[in-house]
């Protein structure tokens, strides 16, 4: 009896095996397609803003570009009421652009437009992802709200329901851009701005050179650099949303009043990063504001210069200092670090040390800072 019954387990087994494996098969059988993949010859502008509207029309899709080859834009696309004129059709699904040493530009006679906008629509999300990809020259069109925002690239939504969307950069480049907000790069109200082993350089604005996050915005930023952008508040980068930094290099930015480097609003975690030669009038490495919360974790903040206070950091917020070194930063006040009356620091396992004038000001305003 037993025999029968463990023989008749192992048939239902072996039968219930055998159905598994045929739905498995048949799964695999079913299963959706490959994102479509289209081919653009090298040049060809005209073919490239059609690829971009049949994603549009028909969903995901994959655009393969020529390699070490230049796409000139020499005229606006579209211009959407309160965006801003953009060089190439706006993302409103998902699309992939694919290159290797490959350049999307704006011709330097034609009119002013930003190369490419992600815009979300009535609940429909939207992704951008440029792999190998150069986007340069880059104007917006206008100065209030969105028209003004993200020199080369602007991840937003229209309509009247928020709505997400995606810019995501791999070994990509931002570079030569200009807008009122961003200069290279705008992420505005519920965008998401992912960025690895990329760069982000010689970007102009008035805020946030290089990027600028909206309050409700957010960035992942790992093995990347942000070089050589000018603002007048955040260089670099102006955060007033969400920002983790890993493994990157701010330098040689500069902004004319605050945040050479990095002007924070938000919550900012700079984890084994550079901060180097940035300068600015407050703030030469990083400026925190005050409704800020920085954390500085395993960095270095060096060679920065500000013209009144805060040569390496400026801090009106919470900040947190932990096993990283600010040295040989140069200020008036606070050649490393300075402290203002509102903020708080707490410093843990870290060195503040062989900064100009002080390494911190007011005198014991930081924890474990020796002048």
């Amino acid at each position: 009896m037993h025999k029968r019954t463990i023989h008749a387990a192992f048939g239902a087994v072996a039968t219930l095996s055998g159905l598994l494996s045929g739905l498995a098969t048949m799964a695999t059988a079913q299963a959706a397609p490959a994102l479509p993949t289209v081919s653009i010859a090298c040049g060809d502008v005209a073919g490239l803003v059609a690829a971009i509207t049949a994603a549009n029309g028909v969903g995901p899709s994959t655009i393969d570009l020529a390699p070490n080859c230049t796409y000139t834009l020499t005229a606006v696309n579209n211009s959407p009421l309160g965006q801003g004129a953009n060089g190439l059709p706006v993302v409103r699904k998902t699309v992939v652009l694919v290159g290797s040493s490959t350049t999307i530009e704006r011709s330097s006679i034609a009119p002013n437009f930003r190369i490419l906008e992600v815009a979300g629509a009535s609940g429909n999300s939207a992704s951008l992802t440029l792999q190998g990809i150069t986007v340069s020259g880059g104007h917006t069109s206008g100065l209030i709200g969105n028209a003004g925002r993200g020199g080369c690239l602007l991840a937003t939504y229209t309509g009247l329901l928020p709505t997400s969307s995606t810019l995501t950069l791999q070994n990509s480049e931002v570079e030569d851009c200009t807008a009122v907000a961003g200069g290279g790069i705008y992420a505005g109200s519920r965008a998401t701005l992912a960025m690895t082993s990329s760069s982000v350089k010689s970007n102009t604005a008035g805020s946030g050179g290089g990027i600028d996050l909206d309050s409700s915005a957010s960035a992942t930023i790992g093995h990347s650099f942000v070089n050589d952008n000018s603002a007048a508040s955040g260089g670099g980068l102006r955060n007033n949303g969400d920002a983790t930094l890993t493994s990157d290099t701010v330098a040689g930015n500069s902004a004319l009043i605050a945040g050479g480097g990095i002007y924070n609003a938000g919550d900012l975690f700079f984890g084994a990063s550079f901060a180097l030669q940035n300068s600015s009038t407050v703030g030469g490495g990083i400026f925190a504001g005050g409704s800020a919360d920085t954390h500085i974790a395993g960095s270095k903040l060096q060679f920065n210069i500000a013209l009144i206070r805060g040569g390496g950091l400026d801090n009106t917020g919470d900040a947190f200092l932990q096993n990283s070194f600010i040295l040989m930063n140069t200020a008036p006040f606070g050649g490393g670090v300075f402290e203002s009356l509102s903020g708080f620091i707490a410093v843990v396992n870290s060195l503040i040390a062989g900064n100009t004038v002080f390494n911190c000001s007011p005198p014991a305003s930081v924890p474990s800072c020796v002048n």
